[in-house]
């Protein structure tokens, strides 16, 4: 479903997936998503609430990778009052949970939820979990693209070129999706996912 589209079907507020990268490199898919969020904010006539729980993982910063979705927001003119970025959980399990207990503080109960294309299948099965009708938007510099008005959007779209992940990559991201969720249908509560994807990773996360 194309971005536009998601935006008028009902979806009450974006929540960006979180995203540690390899150590010693920086946040720049995690960025990504958070430029992606930002468009579809600024598309949406009803000024969603931004959401992204991820913890305190990234090697060499010391802010937690909600604080750098935050960061990224702020900077293009999202209002603090409709950013919640709480350092929660750096599991796509239990990122999922920590954001339906936000999402139920704000009285919302459809979010429209981006992440990278590899990401899209667990996250999606993760929010049916929790009984949350998520939509997901997968982050990509050609669907951005479709989206880059406003002031500041061309410098959103560069942030989104910048965290494209290369094809060897994707197809990597792909296999550790596919072991994770096999281990998720024994393993509800993740906490086998996140060793093994810490070591798969090496310092990576499940995100």
């Amino acid at each position: 479903m194309a971005a536009g589209s998601l935006l008028n079907s009902g979806c009450d507020a974006l929540v960006v997936m979180g995203k540690r990268p390899m150590p010693g490199r920086p946040p720049r898919e995690l960025e990504a998503r958070a430029a992606f969020a930002v468009l579809l904010w600024r598309a949406s006539r009803a000024r969603l609430p931004l959401i992204c729980v991820e913890g305190h993982d990234i090697e060499g910063y010391a802010a937690s990778g909600a604080e750098v979705v935050a960061d990224v927001a702020r900077r293009a003119g999202v209002p603090d009052n409709l950013l919640d970025a709480p350092a929660l959980s750096n599991c796509t399990a239990r990122e999922v949970e920590g954001v339906r207990d936000v999402l139920a503080r704000r009285g919302c109960r459809r979010p429209l939820v981006v992440t990278h294309a590899y990401h899209a299948r667990r996250t999606r099965g993760y929010f049916r979990e929790v009984g949350i009708a998520a939509e997901i938007c997968a982050c990509s510099s050609r669907s951005a693209a479709l989206a880059t008005e406003g002031e500041g959007a061309g410098a959103l779209l560069e942030v989104i070129r910048k965290g494209e992940p290369p094809a060897l990559q994707v197809v990597h991201e792909h296999l550790v999706e596919l072991i994770l969720t096999v281990l998720h249908t024994v393993d509800r509560g993740g906490s086998f996912e996140r060793w093994l994807s810490d070591r798969i990773r090496r310092g990576g996360v499940a995100a």
